[in-house]
């Protein structure tokens, strides 16, 4: 009940007053006028783009050599990577620069805390989002129209020159890395090359089949003319009166024949024959298919290096323009009847709330031990 009646005895409070309340709510909007009046207006201009794909910049990709087809729009990571390089101060310190903004914005260079000053003041006209469509958004709210034009389109040249350098630096790593496996494949090669042919002189093997067949050949031959000269010894010594010099000289022959054929068959020590032929053809082909798997490697990296090359010289982007910043019309700010209206409201709630305080203060118990004091 008392709370019932404390709410019934504020209408009369406001009704005796409501004049005072009129005219004092009527001239807080009339300076509130006054004032915004002042506020210059804003003018916000926008930009929209997508971030392109990666692949754009892989020889593998462009060249058609990848398990799949070429992205052209970037997903994830690269929308990722252009939202950070929108994002960040060197960007944004790059924008202040060539605008001037410390002069722009009334910043003292030379002051303290400048260049964070500065970087707040642009920061709260600055904003980048990502769309519901996965496109890229930038939006500055400037005073002057063709500034915030200017300073947004200038934002998507920086964006694709730091995006380009971040590729390009990629690019350039890859392409260093490959120039080295050049070179030490090369020295590979020229390693093995030399090792081959001293391994070849040492060993007498130059033609592997041809040489062996020539020795197969020999040894056939030898061994065939071998026995032959043995069996017509054998046959001499049967006939009687055969003069002894004739039987030495063939016995002699075929001890030089057996001697021969067992040189050819590397069952006596020798230079070149079979067995050494064997083993040095085992050698030498494990050299080889060294050497030819080397080779093959180098041309590789050659063929994926001049790929390299050529992608780091073709002309990419890393953004896809949509709609380029234009000079706003409209401007996007001060909603000054929004100002007014709301300092009156806030005012009118707060001029009530003042008398009612001091209505609840008149009729108090407590305000004669105050006044007593």
């Amino acid at each position: 009940m008392d709370q019932k009646n404390n709410l019934l005895g504020i209408i009369p409070l406001l009704i005796n007053n409501r004049k005072k309340i009129f005219l004092a709510t009527l001239v807080v909007g009339l300076c509130a006028s006054f004032v915004v009046f002042f506020i210059p207006n804003k003018y916000k201009s926008k930009a929209i783009f997508y971030a392109a794909s990666s692949d754009m910049a892989k020889p593998e990709y462009i060249f058609g050599t990848a398990n799949r087809g070429m992205e052209f729009y970037g997903t994830g990571e690269d929308i990722d990577r252009i939202l950070t390089i929108a994002n960040s101060d060197d960007l944004k310190y790059r924008l202040i620069q060539e605008f001037d903004l410390f002069t722009h914005y009334e910043i003292d260079s030379t002051q303290k805390l400048a260049r964070t000053k500065v970087l707040k003041a642009l920061n709260s006209k600055y904003l980048v989002t990502k769309t519901k469509f996965d496109a890229i958004e930038v939006e500055i709210e400037d005073t002057d129209p063709e500034l915030s034009a200017r300073m947004t389109n200038k934002v998507l040249t920086y964006i694709n020159e730091i995006g380009l350098n971040l590729l390009k630096k990629s690019q350039m790593d890859m392409m260093q890395t490959f120039i080295n496996n050049i070179a030490n494949r090369e020295k590979q090669i020229n390693v093995l090359q030399d090792t081959l042919s001293h391994l070849r002189k040492s060993l007498k093997v130059y033609d592997v089949p041809a040489q062996m067949s020539n020795l197969i050949e020999q040894a056939i031959t030898t061994e065939a003319f071998m026995k032959k000269e043995e069996a017509r010894l054998a046959k001499l010594k049967t006939i009687p009166g055969v003069h002894p010099d004739t039987i030495r000289y063939l016995t002699g022959q075929v001890a030089g024949i057996q001697a021969q054929l067992s040189s050819l068959q590397g069952k006596n020590r020798s230079d070149f024959n079979i067995n050494a032929l064997v083993e040095g053809m085992s050698q030498i082909e494990q050299l080889t298919q060294q050497f030819t798997l080397s080779k093959e490697h180098l041309a590789f990296d050659k063929e994926r290096l001049k790929q390299l090359e050529a992608t780091y010289a073709a002309p990419i982007s890393s953004i896809h323009l949509i709609e380029s910043a234009r000079v706003p019309e409209e401007k996007s700010g001060p909603f000054r009847s929004v100002i007014v209206l709301a300092s009156m409201l806030g005012f009118f709630i707060f001029y009530i709330l003042w008398l009612i305080a001091r209505d609840s203060w008149e009729n108090s118990a407590f305000k004669p031990l105050f006044e007593g004091e």
